[in-house]
């Protein structure tokens, strides 16, 4: 049988046709190679969220190349400015999201600008025609751990009503859990984020390999998401029984990883067994042609613009020394917080304990500052408390002092603490951690290295706690901890 090509393309051409995608997501990858890079170091970690990178990786390129050969489309010359000027803004944000190492920004840009880069080679048409292949990634970008702590607080609520209900005697303090034998602590690895969001990336595969559409999608991730949910607040709860009936002297209860994914398995694979088949729609014939080689050409260039500018216009930074902002004499020593706070590596750090009518009062201050490009401004911390020994009874503003004022109890215990605790990036000041991520941008801007945490901490009794404004108020004004913004 011989094989003709479309009457408009050259036979010597129709294969590169076919395979052109492909060679543009060699050329995509290059240009971002430092984020690829730094991709394929989380997916090989095996942690909670992205053990399953690599698989997502693999369903992308199937699907991918099933999708294979594309039609290309001419759009009208105000749409193909438009493309050409987003895919510029895009990858400008992602190359400044990545020299400020504000990575959830860095690698999110990597979806819109795939959906650009091929939009403005091949039409708008083209690129959202395969839209649902390119939001595969979605699964493989760490994007998800920003739910870690509302997935663990749902866990604790759930968990903690199931063990009522059975009449278990417990104690329940936050994500903690106390039986007559001992602790049991739902911590961050059992918010359930690693079911959660493989169940989720199975029912949307499943959706693509059974050509849903989007409603049918949307109900299957739907069902999937609650999967993930009720197989990790059942296996907590099972751990919780055979805990108590074992008195914690089960070996499930030290290495139960297995215990997760057997019954993680038993609840998915009926759901994909069931999962209802929609015939596969025949494909119409398309008009093979090769896209312009002007367009390729700016593609290309317009896409390595952002790393390329970024790379010219960014120096390493100066390192400046420390500047203390405390009195070395109202120092004691071995001066230690009742709620240590959570460091990162480097920085440069002060403790100071104070007393005001009465009232002990403990300062610290933790500096941290840019050396190498590589560097984050704001380092990675999950958290800034233990959440393990204690739980967050209040947490609220202030209209006289900064930041946020939060009141936490010891957990099974009866002490207490007051913490006042800002964040300080560069000039701006903010109580949020995920607003200090996003305010290093305009720090950067204005040329400002420097991070710091401020937190004021006092132990108190319920009618102390209840004054302790005007003391902090007193502390602050006297080692003037506020700077001018």
């Amino acid at each position: 049988m011989e094989v003709r090509t479309p009457p408009h393309i050259p036979r010597k051409f129709s294969g590169l046709s076919r395979w052109l995608p492909l060679l543009l997501v060699t050329a995509f990858v290059i240009l971002f190679f430092t984020t690829w890079t730094s991709l394929f170091e989380r997916w090989t970690r095996w942690d909670e969220g992205l053990s399953h990178g690599l698989l997502i990786i693999a369903a992308f390129f199937y699907f991918f190349y099933n999708s294979l050969p594309w039609q290309t489309y001419k759009d009208p010359i105000a749409l193909r400015l438009s493309l050409l000027i987003l895919l510029v803004i895009f990858s400008v944000t992602q190359a400044l999201a990545w020299h400020l190492n504000i990575f959830i920004i860095e690698q999110l840009a990597i979806l819109p600008l795939l959906f650009l880069f091929y939009a403005s080679i091949y039409g708008l048409k083209t690129a959202w025609q395969q839209r649902l292949v390119f939001a595969l990634l979605i699964f493989a970008i760490p994007v998800w751990d920003q739910l870690n702590d509302l997935l663990l607080s749902m866990s604790s609520n759930v968990v903690g009503w199931m063990v009522k209900a059975i009449g278990m005697p417990a104690l329940i303090e936050g994500n903690s859990i106390f039986i007559p034998y001992g602790h049991i602590l739902i911590a961050d690895g059992c918010s359930g984020i690693r079911y959660f969001v493989i169940a989720l990336a199975l029912g949307y595969i499943i959706s693509l390999l059974n050509h849903y559409n989007i409603k049918r999608m949307l109900m299957t991730l739907l069902v999937a998401a609650s999967i993930g949910l009720f197989a990790n607040w059942i296996r907590i709860f099972i751990l919780i029984l055979v805990g108590h009936e074992t008195k914690m002297q089960s070996p499930l209860m030290a290495d139960h990883e297995y215990f997760g994914w057997i019954l993680f398995g038993c609840l998915c694979l009926p759901a994909i067994y069931f999962a209802p088949v929609v015939r596969q729609p025949q494909r119409s014939p398309i008009s093979l042609q090769l896209p312009s080689l002007l367009s390729i050409i700016a593609g290309i260039i317009l896409l390595a613009s952002g790393p390329l500018a970024v790379w010219l216009l960014t120096n390493k930074p100066a390192f400046t020394d420390w500047q203390t902002r405390l009195e070395i004499t109202s120092n004691p020593a071995n001066v230690t917080l009742p709620i240590p706070v959570t460091l990162a590596a480097g920085g440069f750090h002060e403790t100071r304990r104070v007393e005001r009518d009465g009232v002990a009062v403990y300062i610290n201050i933790d500096h941290y500052q840019r050396v190498d490009k590589t560097d984050k401004l704001v380092p990675y911390l999950p958290r800034l408390f233990n959440n393990e020994s204690w739980a967050i009874q209040e947490q609220t503003g202030s209209e006289i002092l900064p930041g946020v004022l939060t009141r936490f109890r010891q957990k099974a215990g009866i002490r207490e603490v007051v913490q006042l605790q800002w964040l300080e990036v560069g000039p701006y000041r903010t109580g949020s951690m995920s607003q200090a991520k996003l305010l290093q941008i305009p720090a950067a801007i204005t040329q400002s290295p420097f991070f710091t945490i401020v937190t004021l901490q006092t132990p108190c009794d319920a009618q102390a706690c209840d004054n302790v404004v005007p003391v902090f108020n007193d502390v602050i004004s006297d080692f003037m901890l506020l700077k001018d913004n």
